[in-house]
């Protein structure tokens, strides 16, 4: 009997020991409570040969009818249960702290899992999208990389989570804080995956932005190479330009046959903003000064295309009246001549060659009223040299009437002179009339017979009718 209370007491004071102590907070203190427990296992099973022991003296004892047969059979039902609680104990112990157990290293699994999956944050952190096309296709490069070894290393997740799922087939203890756990690490796995798609999907949209700028770049260029050309002022100098003129054609049609560069351009950017680009406001606002720049190359060509055109009608103006100023500069010559002729057909021959020189100011009118004309439309049309073509073409104007009085004065001078060499040859041929009659008149022939003496009266009444 005291061996069996012994035994008793022994098995509940292991039961108590093994029911008393606290369940591992980690990996390690789970491991040392299982090393434990299985050495209790093995204090328990070394007294197994006691219990039986006990259990056979007893059973003896009973069978030779001892006298205390009845506290012996109730002693050999104490150690019977005692033994059966003490291994049901220890079973139920060794579940727990195995489910401990396996909870810790899910704990530990779950724990390297969010921090491999804390280093792909790392990495994803950076917002770096790069500043030029070879920065943005090293980081795209990188992006592929790591990628390609996250996916590779999935099995991690997949791992934890068919761990998580085997505990709560097996119904651990602890089953919800298990799958909130595991929720919260696929969760986080799962915006690490959004978070990586996301990122390749802004590289991407990183590249096509570098590519449209290059794009832009390029043409933006072109645009403002071209607008130095059309605001260049060569039209002012008038040399060669009727080559400046067709050099222009070809320009404007150079410019004309890249306007589908620009639309290409247009149709890239806005494809970008339609696809709710990260850039959105920025390709806009790069759109809308392309399209400025593209106008503005387009109005500078047609206004250097006008101007180039005005240059040439001024050219056309200015040789007019320089054709002009020629022939007045010969006009004056004449008008201002001292020749009024020795004689009368000299003078003659200076008023019929006046006269033609009056017919051809007279004939000028009409290309002066050109002029004055053509200056009023320079002037309505504001071309770029009206002050000057204005200047030119009122000086000519007044010229042009200016040669009106000398034109008169030359004409009385060779009247006059006319008048005074006619007076001249008339005085002549009188005096040659004279001269030729005075001998008749003053004859001292008086014939040496009728006849005669009547023919020498008969003439000499004529000479006095002549006179």
């Amino acid at each position: 009997l005291q061996d069996s209370r012994e035994l008793v007491s022994w098995s509940n004071n292991m039961i108590n020991t093994m029911n008393s102590g606290e369940l591992a907070k980690d990996v390690q203190e789970a491991e040392i409570f299982l090393q434990l427990h299985s050495e209790r296992k093995a204090e328990i099973d070394g007294r197994k040969s006691h219990f039986a022991a006990v259990r056979q003296h007893g059973n003896r004892l009973v069978s030779e009818q001892h006298y205390a047969s009845e506290d012996i059979q109730k002693a050999i039902g104490q150690l019977d249960r005692a033994k059966l609680s003490l291994n049901g104990a220890w079973e139920k112990r060794n579940n727990l702290l195995t489910q401990c157990h396996d909870l810790q290293m899910f704990k530990e699994t779950a724990e390297q899992t969010e921090a491999w999956i804390s280093s792909k944050e790392t990495f994803l952190a950076n917002e770096d999208l790069g500043n030029t096309l070879y920065s943005v296709e090293a980081l795209i490069k990188k992006h592929d990389g790591f990628e390609k070894m996250t996916m590779a290393q999935t099995d991690r997740v997949d791992d934890m989570k068919q761990f998580a799922d085997n505990l709560v087939e097996n119904q651990h203890y602890a089953v919800n804080e298990i799958m909130d756990r595991c929720k919260v690490v696929v969760d986080r796995y799962q915006r690490l995956l959004d978070h990586m798609s996301a990122r390749k999907k802004k590289l991407e949209d990183s590249k096509n932005y570098q590519l449209f700028l290059r794009h832009l770049y390029e043409v933006s260029n072109w645009i403002n190479e071209k607008l130095q050309i059309a605001l260049d002022e060569s039209y002012r100098d008038p040399t060669n330009l009727q080559a400046k003129i067709q050099k222009h054609v070809a320009f404007d049609a150079e410019v004309s046959a890249n306007r589908n560069r620009v639309d290409s351009v247009k149709e890239e950017g806005t494809g970008l903003t339609e696809d709710k680009h990260y850039a959105s406001d920025d390709i806009k606002k790069r759109l809308e000064e392309l399209e400025l720049s593209w106008q503005a190359l387009i109005a500078a060509s047609a206004e250097k295309k006008d101007r180039l055109q005005d240059a040439y009608r001024a050219l056309m103006f200015n040789r007019v009246i320089d054709d002009l100023i020629v022939w007045m500069d010969e006009v004056e010559n004449q008008l201002s001549s001292e020749d009024h002729g020795k004689d009368l057909t000299s003078v003659n021959y200076l008023l019929k060659k006046h006269q033609m020189l009056e017919q051809d100011i007279a004939n000028h009118k009409e290309k002066v009223m050109d002029v004055k004309d053509t200056a009023q439309v320079f002037k309505d049309t504001k071309h770029f040299m009206n002050k000057e073509l204005q200047a030119r073409a009122k000086e000519t104007s007044e010229r042009y009437s200016s040669l009106t009085e000398p034109c008169k004065i030359r004409r009385d001078n060779l009247e006059d002179a006319q008048v005074m060499y006619q007076y001249f040859r008339d005085v002549e041929d009188e005096m040659k009339w004279i001269a030729e009659k005075k001998p008749l008149a003053a004859s001292t022939e008086l014939g040496n017979s009728l006849v005669a003496v009547q023919n020498l009266n008969k003439k000499h009444q004529l000479l006095e009718s002549e006179i």
